[in-house]
């Protein structure tokens, strides 16, 4: 006959700070500001864009393409910040 052990139960929050060295709460509000953050990013470089193509100037279109590159990876990694917060709260609340 053999025996297996079995890892004792605790709390969804204990888990995650077991996991994260944070709480819950503490996690989920990283990801938001991380989030909040990234729509900032994103924001800031839509108007240099739209600034530099007003310019019109030598170089300008340059600044044009990398500052709309850097708006599209905000917003790309804006969007799995956001998918990754709500699918950890929505795991979190099935847990209780």
């Amino acid at each position: 006959m053999s025996k297996t052990a079995t890892a004792p139960k605790c709390a969804p929050a204990d888990a995650c700070t077991a996991l994260f060295g944070r709480p819950p709460e503490d996690v989920l509000s990283s990801l938001q500001s991380a989030s909040e953050a990234l729509e900032w990013l994103r924001e800031l470089c839509r108007i240099i864009a739209e600034e530099a193509r007003a310019l019109n100037a030598p170089g300008a279109l340059r600044i044009v393409s990398l500052a709309e590159a850097a708006s599209y990876l905000a917003c790309e990694f804006c969007c799995l910040t956001n998918c990754d917060r709500e699918d950890m709260a929505e795991h979190l609340e099935g847990l209780e």
